[in-house]
């Protein structure tokens, strides 16, 4: 089958030049756009991304194409979901890390301890003190939401017969014996009922025995902080290729299972 090589196969034509490619055209590039000396500049970023606009697809406008749903679709319907929730005596708030596609392993990522930072200070702030803090994790829950792979009809194989989900059909509940996820019956069940009482169907998703499913920032956040946490995700094809594939119906629907959540 198809087995692409990042090195050879993935390497970005930019254009064409008789001008040696390193860091020189790139500042002379960069140099250009900000209009400022090339000695101005002392490091830079680079990252490549696809520049076309996402768009409604299928026969009856039912799918979103475009580039990283997975997970800025997740970003939209958190922060919708936060603004939309009612006033309650319970802290609510969302989290949204940078870098959880190369391992949040970074000073702002999922694995770090910004969140848990955050947490302290809050619980810690108008004379509150640490243990305040312990127990407000112990009573409270995290919905870590990330993309869920749904089936795939070019890829029938990669999924358990028992366990596919589809698009369409509501937000999807990741659960993994290796812990992969960081779902348990009873974080699953809080997601659950936050479904039904939005009046919203939900699915759960369960790997292939011998394929090893993607992690999410759930597991991290279940073992750093020690918070009760559950996996979701709506399902979508074509995951991390430069247009993945959602519902539109989807994502309205999470957007109402999260504020109900919130609503607790």
């Amino acid at each position: 089958g198809l087995k692409l090589n990042p090195q050879e196969h993935l390497r970005p034509i930019m254009g064409l030049t008789n001008e040696d490619v390193d860091d020189n055209l790139l500042k002379k590039l960069i140099a250009k756009e900000l209009k400022i000396e090339e000695e101005a500049i002392i490091n830079y970023d680079l990252e490549l991304f696809d520049i076309q606009k996402g768009n409604l697809g299928g026969l009856n406008d039912e799918f979103i194409v475009s580039k990283g749903i997975d997970n800025k679709s997740m970003v939209h319907s958190s922060y919708e979901a936060l603004l939309n929730s009612q006033e309650t005596e319970s802290t609510r708030l969302i989290a949204l890390f940078d870098n959880e596609e190369v391992g949040s392993s970074t000073t702002n990522g999922g694995n770090s301890s910004f969140i848990k930072d955050i947490l302290i200070r809050l619980s810690t702030s108008k004379n509150g003190s640490v243990e305040d803090y312990y127990r407000a994790v112990a009573n409270s829950f995290f919905v870590s939401a990330d993309g869920a792979h749904a089936a795939h009809p070019n890829y029938a194989g990669k999924f358990d017969p028992q366990n596919k989900v589809y698009l369409d059909k509501g937000p999807v509940i990741k659960i993994n014996s290796n812990t992969n996820y960081a779902s348990t019956a009873e974080s699953s069940a809080v997601f659950e009922i936050a479904c039904q009482k939005a009046g919203v169907s939900f699915q759960k998703f369960v790997n292939r025995s011998d394929i090893r499913g993607g992690g999410t920032i759930g597991s991290m956040i279940a073992t750093n902080i020690g918070m009760r946490t559950v996996d979701v995700g709506n399902a979508m094809i074509a995951m991390h290729s430069v247009r993945e594939i959602c519902s539109v119906m989807d994502h309205f629907y999470m957007t109402k299972a999260l504020t109900e959540f919130l609503n607790y």
